[in-house]
């Protein structure tokens, strides 16, 4: 159906009242629209600023860290067989390239019985020196003692087995020197060496062996610090290490020995205090 020119409908004139109206609903929806915008935005700007610094407080807080990784176990991977050498068929024994041919071991070297050493060749047993000698303390002497004046000193001759022992009980807490000495008259001229062995207790002290001769010549020697040791000193020395000490004349006069001294003396590095000393099987031979 064709509609004429005469058949259209006349628009109704746009007074000024509803132009107004019209305008004032467009304004209106418009400024709503804004303000949900804006309302919008700054809300979410406000949530992401706020979820921010949360995240950063809970990640600061002592404890908390990322939960761990899981670890990917790595693929298994199958041990790469061992080859084992064939058996040789003849032998039966594991088959070697012939660069590693099995070397035998070498047989162990024949052990040698000890030869017997002709009776010509053995040591000899060590004798006893023969000729004359000089015990001193089966002589029957008598032992004097001397000290210093805060010395104090005790000696007696007791049996000791087969040999007699000179024991010296000495106290130099205070005193400096003590010495027990023997009187005699004789001829050690004819003997080259001393011999005896001591041992004691207590404070390590000095302990000396002096002789004397007719004019007072002075010959000894002396063992720092000894005259504590438990184990026994052996003594085997020649008369000529016997070095002038005071007294007399530098030369000793063998033949006129006058007296045999024993002493201990608190010395420079020594401890000084109470001890014993025990002399044995003094001789001169």
């Amino acid at each position: 159906m064709t509609l004429t020119p005469d058949d259209t409908p006349t628009p109704k004139p746009l007074l000024a009242r509803r132009k107004r109206t019209l305008l004032s609903f467009r304004r209106r929806r418009d400024v709503v629209s804004f303000v949900l915008n804006v309302a919008l935005f700054s809300g979410g700007i406000a949530a992401l600023v706020v979820t921010t610094l949360q995240w950063r407080r809970l990640t600061a807080l002592p404890g908390v860290s990322e939960p761990p990784r899981a670890e990917v176990p790595a693929p298994y991977e199958a041990p790469a067989p061992v080859e084992e050498p064939a058996p040789a068929p003849e032998t039966g024994k594991p088959f070697l390239p012939e660069d590693e041919e099995e070397t035998p071991a070498p047989p162990p070297p024949p052990t040698k019985k000890p030869t017997p050493l002709p009776d010509s060749k053995k040591p000899a047993p060590v004798a006893e020196p023969k000729g004359p000698r000089f015990e001193l303390f089966s002589a029957g002497f008598k032992f004097r003692t001397l000290a210093d004046r805060n010395g104090r000193l005790t000696a007696a001759v007791t049996p000791a087995g087969s040999d007699a022992a000179l024991r010296l009980d000495y106290d130099l807490a205070e005193g400096q020197w003590v010495q027990s000495f023997v009187d005699l008259k004789q001829d050690l001229s004819k003997f080259k060496r001393v011999q005896f062995v001591f041992n004691g207790n207590g404070g390590a002290n000095t302990f000396e062996l002096k002789i004397v001769d007719s004019d007072g010549t002075n010959v000894g020697i002396d063992w720092p610090r000894a005259s504590g040791r438990a184990a026994l000193t052996v003594v085997d020395l020649p008369l000529t290490d016997l070095t002038y000490l005071w007294g007399g004349d530098p030369k000793m006069d063998w033949k006129r020995v006058r007296q045999i001294y024993f002493a201990v003396s608190k010395k420079s590095g020594d401890q000084g205090g109470r001890g014993r000393v025990v002399v044995r099987g003094v001789r001169f031979l």
